[in-house]
């Protein structure tokens, strides 16, 4: 990945050990006051790891995975959050963007 810029959006402990690796990337996590959503867009890679709690009924609530990748704009978008199988193509089919897990 030379010359490639990388954020990371969620700065919990999957975000924290994304940093490890990337220790360049442009952190953006809200709830922490972290970074802006301009400066994570400005990059090549967005590495996506904010919360996905679970439901009453077991499943995942993806709902901040899916605002954070409707408003990216990173060339490619990569979720290191916990998400059901089949999440990865819905976004991707919604969205027109490239999305991998």
């Amino acid at each position: 990945m030379l010359n490639k810029t990388v954020a990371i959006v969620g700065y919990g402990a999957a975000g924290k050990n994304l940093h490890q690796l990337f220790p360049q990337a442009v952190i953006y996590d809200a709830p922490l006051g972290l970074g802006s959503k301009q400066a994570v867009n400005r990059c090549d890679y967005a590495f996506v790891a904010v919360p996905t709690n679970q439901q009453a009924d077991g499943s995942c609530d993806t709902s901040i995975v899916e605002e954070v990748v409707d408003w990216l704009e990173s060339d490619v978008i990569v979720l290191r959050s916990t998400v059901a199988v089949g999440t990865t193509m819905r976004l991707r089919a919604a969205s027109g963007k490239r999305i991998v897990f």
